[in-house]
């Protein structure tokens, strides 16, 4: 697995993980984990791949 591969698996794994938070969790545990999303997203606009990520996102 190539280190782009390991970001966007990584940063879909945080995002499923933050949309598939409902009851029983804290608001800070929410936003943390919204955080933790947006910080390996962060990464893939800074590389300049948000087109890539979104049609590898698309093939799974």
């Amino acid at each position: 697995m190539s280190l782009k591969e390991l970001v966007f698996f990584r940063t879909k794994t945080e995002l499923d993980a933050y949309l598939g938070m409902e009851e029983g969790y804290t608001e800070e545990e929410k936003e943390q984990q919204r955080q933790r999303f947006v910080s390996l997203y962060q990464v893939i606009e800074e590389a300049e791949l948000e087109d890539e990520y979104q049609a590898w996102k698309e093939s799974l």
